[in-house]
């Protein structure tokens, strides 16, 4: 097949759709597909060149159309109007999948947005959350985690800190939930023992925070790339993710390979987690929060290795990748009758 791959975000982008772009790329490309990227990310020669596929970024509006024409199956990596090329006879052709909810504040985007997936042959949401705000049928093919990055190292040393958090600095991530329930286990923390990984424009709100609580001495503020990430995890010993909107959370599947103990809140995406794999507390109660941190540091629950894997083997790259394979060679063949 001939797959025009649209992606809002992507290299040197760093983000979720960014990376969950270029795995479902190569996957596609790995199983005898043609695909070509357009993208709004703005990059250079050498930047595409890294890549082994086609990329156009910030495409003509004749290139859209040509290409539009040129493909076989029209895949949004969550919607993206601007690259769209409108026409109704390329609706039947369009699969998208809703990464977020869509944006109820701008009534005009809004409309717009919902008219274009009503008319997509296909629509795939990433949780059930999603799919029940968006209201429209279709299939629920959850995001993937990468198994060759994230996965458990062997080691006898190397859960040697106690709490991490790895995700964007901002709002609806949660960190400042996290920074108070440390503050109520304080006396069972040592300097360093919480990191907190990611960027983003909150994160010198949240040093004050720690500061001001007096319990910055607890925690390291870092900032890391993608595949620098298992060996934190798997320094750790309790992964937070403690979100108080998340439409799924990767992180969380991540955490889970390298054999974190996983504590969620339990709204949005992240309250569809097996429970028998993952813990809750309730969404925005850092005391809460704290209860169950602090139980997992003193009896801590451990999830079976081949129970963890078997669980896993659901979100792998090649399980949700065929997922989607399936899905577009379904709606080329009726196509094609």
């Amino acid at each position: 097949m001939r797959i025009l791959f649209l992606s809002t975000q992507f290299y040197p982008t760093i983000g979720g759709i960014q990376t969950n772009s270029e795995y479902l790329i190569e996957h596609f490309i790995r199983n005898k597909n043609e695909v070509i990227l357009m993208t709004k990310t703005k990059m250079t020669i050498a930047e595409k060149n890294i890549f082994n596929f086609e990329i156009y970024d910030k495409p003509s509006r004749k290139k859209i159309n040509e290409l539009h024409e040129w493909a076989d199956i029209i895949y949004h990596n969550n919607i993206t109007l601007s690259l769209s090329s409108l026409k109704l006879k390329h609706f039947k052709k369009t699969i998208v999948t809703s990464q977020y909810w869509l944006d109820k504040e701008n009534t005009f985007r809004y409309l717009m947005q919902k008219l274009f997936l009503i008319l997509s042959v296909q629509n795939v949401f990433i949780s059930k959350c999603i799919k029940k705000d968006i209201n429209l049928s279709g299939e629920i093919i959850p995001n993937f985690y990468n198994e060759k990055i994230f996965f458990s190292i062997k080691s006898s040393s190397k859960k040697q800190k106690e709490i991490l958090f790895v995700g964007r600095m901002t709002d609806e991530k949660g960190v400042d939930i996290l920074i108070k329930a440390v503050k109520k286990i304080e006396k069972n923390l040592s300097n360093g023992d919480v990191s907190i990984i990611g960027p983003g424009n909150e994160l010198n709100a949240y040093k004050k925070l720690a500061k001001e609580l007096k319990i910055f001495h607890l925690f390291n503020f870092l900032k890391k790339k993608n595949k620098e990430l298992n060996k934190y995890y798997n320094s750790h010993k309790i992964h937070v993710v403690p979100s108080k909107k998340e439409p799924f959370g990767i992180v969380t599947l991540e955490g889970c390979a390298a054999g974190c103990i996983g504590i969620l809140s339990n709204m949005y995406g992240l309250s569809e987690f097996d429970k028998r794999i993952f813990q809750f507390y309730n969404n925005n109660n850092h005391t809460e929060l704290a209860k169950v941190i602090k139980k997992n540091m003193i009896t801590p629950k451990i999830i079976n290795n081949h129970i963890r894997k078997k669980y896993l083997s659901k979100y792998n790259l090649k399980t949700i990748g065929d997922k989607y394979l399936k899905t577009f060679t379904k709606i080329d063949k009726k196509n094609n009758v």
